[in-house]
C-alpha cells in the first residue's frame, strides 16, 4: 500500500478540496461584493460632484461666497 491509497491521505485530500472550493466561492463573492461598493463610490461621486458644482453656482448667484467657511465674529 502507499501513501497515495492511505485512507488518511485520501480524507486529508477530500478536506483540502473542500477547503479550497469554499475559499474560492469565498473569493467569488467578496469579489462581487467589491464591484457593488466600487459603483455605488462612484454613483455618490458623481452625486457629490454635482451637489459641489450646484453649490458654486447657488454661491456665484448670491454672492455668498465662503461665509460658510468664516467663523463667527465673536471668535
Amino acid at each position: 500500500m502507499t501513501s497515495h491509497d492511505d485512507p488518511e491521505h485520501a480524507d486529508r485530500m477530500a478536506q483540502l478540496e473542500s477547503k479550497l472550493a469554499f475559499l474560492e466561492h469565498t473569493v467569488d463573492v467578496l469579489a462581487g461584493e467589491l464591484e457593488s461598493q466600487q459603483n455605488e463610490a462612484r454613483i455618490l461621486h458623481r452625486k457629490l460632484d454635482a451637489l459641489h458644482r450646484q453649490l458654486e453656482s447657488l454661491q456665484d448667484e448670491t454672492g455668498i461666497e465662503g461665509q460658510a467657511d468664516e467663523r463667527p465674529p465673536h471668535y
